[in-house]
């Protein structure tokens, strides 16, 4: 009998290990169409395009709409480059956000620039985002050019970081934004950033966006 119990749970265990190499397998092979087809645009798109400055920044820009009053162009930055950084969304070590810009015209949008066009696509996954209560859209820049961007990587985010954002999307992102509410909270004091009445989630979180909302910055 003993001897069956330890067949048996090493037939789980095994069942166990094949269902994750066959979900490892399944995130390979979405991630090498990724790449495919970001060849076949570049093949079709490169004998027609030249890259300009213009193209190249605003194939690294992303703008960030929906923001809730009195945020600091540092808090979001750092909570975008530690959220790219839990979910597999960045090419390297190091903050993925060079810049952060909110808008005069604007209040409640800011434009984010990142350190490659792979990062800003990347970057795209995270519309939807949770930050002081608002919950945020992430788009393209309205100069944005994808035929000109495709010549620098792919102009869609990574499927590995999709398959994070979906693995996120029942709770908190990570944990080190309950950390950098805490900063916000010593930082602001009276002015923290709270969370919607009667949400009940915390300040940071997570809403999947069912519909893009198109609106650019002028």
């Amino acid at each position: 009998m003993a001897d069956i119990g330890r067949d048996c749970v090493r037939s789980e265990h095994l069942v166990h290990q094949l269902r994750v190499k066959d979900a490892q397998l399944t995130q390979q092979q979405a991630q090498l169409c990724h790449w495919q087809k970001w060849c076949q645009q570049l093949a079709a798109a490169a004998p027609h395009m030249a890259l300009n400055t213009a193209a190249v920044m605003a194939a690294r820009q992303v703008c960030v709409y929906g923001l809730p009053g009195g945020v600091l162009e540092r808090d979001l930055a750092t909570f975008f480059g530690e959220l790219m950084a839990a979910n597999g969304a960045v090419v390297a070590p190091g903050p993925a956000v060079l810049k952060c810009r909110l808008l005069r015209n604007h209040p409640d949008a800011a434009v984010l620039e990142l350190r490659c066009s792979v990062e800003a696509s990347n970057c795209l996954a995270f519309d939807g985002a949770v930050f002081g209560g608002c919950c945020l859209r992430v788009q393209r820049p309205r100069e944005y050019c994808p035929d000109a961007a495709v010549l620098l990587g792919p102009t869609q985010p990574d499927p590995a970081v999709l398959a994070s954002v979906a693995r996120s999307a029942e709770g908190p992102l990570v944990a080190t934004q309950q950390h950098q509410q805490q900063q916000l909270t010593a930082e602001h004091g009276t002015q923290r950033l709270s969370s919607s009445s009667g949400s009940g989630s915390s300040s940071y979180g997570w809403q999947r966006r069912h519909t893009p909302h198109a609106c650019h910055p002028r």
